[in-house]
């Protein structure tokens, strides 16, 4: 039973005018919705950065233990350069990328000038090295500062 929305007196299902007042009634309609879609949930608050500290960390930890090993001055530059890479990547400033590319490219000319001519060069820092600079790419505006 429906009632007249001016007035209050009961009408009937199909009626489009009240008996009583004569407003005119709302005629209720069927609408038919599309099958509700589920967008992906939007990322809430700042990704993870855990590789981020692990891989930070890894390079302080191998540019201190590599730097006395090592005798050649592009080896030790390459240390030092990791031990720099290693504290931006732990404070997420903005050197990341350019220092990945730059020691990227330091190890390719140690390995291109440096390395004994009957050994085949290790393949897995290179792969890590873009591994690497995706990843960062990726994120590139979480980091913050120059310095």
């Amino acid at each position: 039973m429906l009632f007249c929305s001016s007035c209050g007196t009961a009408v009937g299902q199909d009626a489009l005018y009240c008996s009583r007042c004569g407003s005119r009634q709302p005629i209720a309609m069927t609408v038919t919705l599309p099958p509700p879609t589920f967008a992906l949930a939007a990322r809430i608050g700042p990704r993870s950065y855990v590789w981020g500290y692990i891989q930070g960390a890894l390079f302080i930890l191998l540019g201190f233990g590599l730097i006395s090993k090592v005798h050649t001055i592009p080896a030790q530059a390459d240390c030092v350069l990791a031990i720099i890479l290693g504290f931006s990547i732990l404070r997420r400033n903005r050197l990341i990328i350019p220092l990945l590319c730059l020691h990227f490219a330091v190890n390719l000319f140690y390995v291109t000038w440096f390395y004994p001519p009957g050994r085949v060069p290790p393949l897995l820092p290179f792969l890590l090295g873009i591994v690497y600079f995706i990843y960062y790419m990726n994120r590139k505006d979480e980091f913050v500062g120059w310095i």
